[in-house]
C-alpha cells in the first residue's frame, strides 16, 4: 500500500464515519472502493458511433443492386445436380 494524504470537506468526512460505522469496515477501506469506482468509469472508453454510421453507409454503398430477375432454379435443384455427380 502506499500512504496518500488528501484533504477533505467537514461534511464529506462526517458522511464518510457514518458509513464506515454503518457497514462496519474503516473508512480507508471506502475511500479505496470510492476510487476504484472513480478509476473504473473513468478508463470505460467511450462508442463513437459517427464511425457505426459511416461504416453502414459504406458498407451499403457497396452493395450491389438487387436484380430485377427472379432466379430461375429452386435451392433443392442444387442438391439435386449434386447426387447425379460421381
Amino acid at each position: 500500500m502506499v500512504r496518500k494524504q488528501v484533504y477533505i470537506e467537514e461534511w464529506q468526512e462526517e458522511m464518510l464515519k457514518r458509513l464506515a460505522r454503518k457497514l462496519k469496515v474503516p473508512q480507508s477501506a471506502l475511500i479505496r472502493r470510492g476510487i476504484e469506482a472513480s478509476l473504473a468509469s473513468a478508463a470505460t472508453p467511450s462508442r463513437d458511433l459517427s464511425a457505426w454510421e459511416e461504416f453502414k453507409r459504406t458498407a451499403l454503398s457497396r452493395r450491389p443492386a438487387k436484380n430485377p430477375k427472379k432466379r430461375s432454379w429452386k435451392r433443392d435443384d442444387l442438391y439435386d445436380r449434386g447426387k447425379n455427380v460421381d
